[in-house]
């Protein structure tokens, strides 16, 4: 691994847990054992890295989340949903494992620097663009083939899904506990599934 590349990597850890504005420069630094002439070398400034940190981690979920639940063709629709709530569960208490727990990283960033950051904000609607368009598909495809409730409409569903993840995410950053999160998905989901 290159110094750009453990620069991008430290740089998304501690703004996950310390938020944008938490997580200096000098803090990239020591975590990473990369020079401040090496970061400026690769980077103009906090918000350069920054953003590829987000782009990063983008592509990580989009990898190892998306492709693998929502988006896979290869299962059916019901076994998507499954598998992202499942995945999703899994991730969650993971950081958990961990104290203090961060909540979502994509939540984190677009609460606080939405309204202050331009650049920062229309990266991070994109991908909760992104997010809300996959989830609309698995809908649709759903009530297309039967398994999800005929009466729910996929684009409003998939919008109502996205926030229930993130208040549920919120809730659980609050209550220091990953029930909510875990009673969110749950009810969401039944609310979607045709009863068999």
């Amino acid at each position: 691994m290159n110094n750009r590349e453990k620069l991008i990597n430290v740089a998304s850890e501690l703004i996950h847990s310390h938020g944008f504005e938490g997580t200096s420069i000098d803090m990239i630094m020591r975590k990473s054992g990369v020079c401040r002439s090496n970061f400026y070398y690769y980077f103009e400034s906090k918000e350069a890295l920054g953003l590829l940190a987000i782009e990063k981690v983008v592509s990580e979920f989009e990898e190892k989340i998306l492709s693998k639940t929502l988006l896979n063709q290869n299962l059916n629709p019901l076994e998507r949903l499954d598998s992202f709530y499942r995945d999703a569960i899994s991730f969650q208490r993971s950081l958990f494992s961990q104290p203090p727990y961060p909540g979502c990283f994509f939540g984190n960033l677009a609460l606080e620097q939405s309204a202050v950051n331009e650049k920062l904000r229309s990266v991070l609607s994109g991908f909760f663009r992104e997010f809300t368009d996959s989830f609309e598909q698995c809908l649709r495809d759903g009530v297309e083939q039967g398994f999800f409730r005929e009466e729910i409409d996929p684009k409003e569903t998939a919008g109502l899904v996205v926030s229930q993840l993130e208040g549920g995410i919120l809730l659980s950053k609050v209550n220091n506990s990953i029930d909510p999160f875990e009673s969110t998905c749950a009810t969401m989901r039944n609310l979607i599934v045709k009863p068999s």
